[in-house]
């Protein structure tokens, strides 16, 4: 009995240092891992990686892609904001539509998964190439297009070009912001678009505000009331 028992406390032993080594192996992963992110204007990074690194890069694009929806809306918000302010010459100012398209999503590119950084680096480098010569044949086509057309023209779009640019890298930051407010669990909205989302059809929400006691009133009891409190006749409140 007690070689049996000896035998199977060996036996146990070696079952648990087999699987140890088979959990190990399953965790540790030694690849080296070929990427690419394509960013807001649509073109490809390509990189290198580790195992943890790919990972943590796929959920990196995933939160730049959630934080675009939010920050696109709010940088509308803005705009809608700037120009629907009424003015004493436009008391119903027309909103413009806003200028930037929303930027594609960002994609994420698996290509392979490699023994060596020698393998790898080889095969970003011809994914490099291969993204070099597309930007190239794409900055061509648009150049022979731009001088096809007038002189005007030209400098239209070359103008528009110019305003694109200047609101894709504000609309940049404002994702980096949103990104920051995702991860410590804020609010990504801004305070307008909540107002906005709970007040009425025309996008504003109907509020009221007491006036305190002016110098030499009696009362304090005026109150104003309108979108946003902007305008509105001051009342007596009705009893």
């Amino acid at each position: 009995m007690r070689i049996s028992w000896f035998s199977c406390c060996l036996l146990l032993l070696w079952a648990i240092t087999v699987s140890a080594q088979e959990n190990s192996g399953a965790i540790l992963d030694t690849n080296f891992y070929v990427a690419g992110v394509t960013d807001w204007k649509g073109n490809l990074t390509v990189q290198v990686l580790t195992a943890d690194a790919f990972d943590e890069l796929k959920k990196a694009v995933a939160l730049d892609n959630r934080a675009l929806n939010y920050a696109y809306q709010n940088m509308r918000s803005d705009w809608k904001t700037k120009y629907s302010t009424p003015t004493p010459t436009d008391p119903k100012p027309k909103v413009p539509p806003f200028p930037l398209k929303r930027p594609p999503p960002k994609i994420f590119h698996f290509y392979a998964k490699l023994p060596t950084s020698e393998a790898a680096e080889q095969k970003k480098t011809e994914l490099e190439e291969r993204e070099t010569a597309r930007q190239k044949r794409d900055e061509s086509t648009k150049e022979k297009a731009l001088a096809q057309l007038p002189e005007k023209q030209q400098d239209a779009t070359a103008e528009k070009a110019s305003s694109q640019s200047d609101l894709l890298e504000k609309l940049v930051a404002e994702i980096k912001d949103v990104k920051l407010s995702l991860e410590t669990g804020n609010d990504p909205v801004r305070k307008q678009d909540r107002t906005q989302a709970n007040g009425s059809k025309n996008g504003h929400k109907l509020v009221t505000v007491h006036q305190g006691p002016r110098l030499g009133d009696i009362g304090g009891d005026m109150f104003k009331t309108g979108p946003l409190v902007e305008d509105g006749p001051l009342k007596k409140p009705s009893k």
